[in-house]
């Protein structure tokens, strides 16, 4: 599975911690279309820069929310599987 993939499962990105985080990446570098968030349980994730709510910088956390509303049975089947990995 690469990580475009993994990506496209997550829902969105925000540095807004909710109650509970499920998963909290840090941002290590930022393009002009994505920022690349270093997450240790997940490894290197690639995100659009268009999908963050404010500006991002380096260093800041970013908390990750996985959707739970995915009607594709792959997606739904690797939301499952990174819970099962978090709990």
């Amino acid at each position: 599975m690469t990580n475009e993939r993994l990506a496209r499962s997550i829902k969105k990105s925000t540095t807004d911690k909710p109650s509970s985080a499920p998963l909290c990446a840090v941002i290590s570098k930022i393009t002009k279309t994505q920022v690349i968030l270093s997450c240790e349980a997940l490894g290197e994730l690639r995100w659009p820069l268009a999908n963050f709510t404010e500006t991002p910088k380096v260093g800041k956390p970013v908390y990750l929310s996985i959707s739970s509303s995915d009607q594709n049975e792959h997606l739904t089947a690797l939301r499952k599987l990174l819970e099962e990995l978090i709990s």
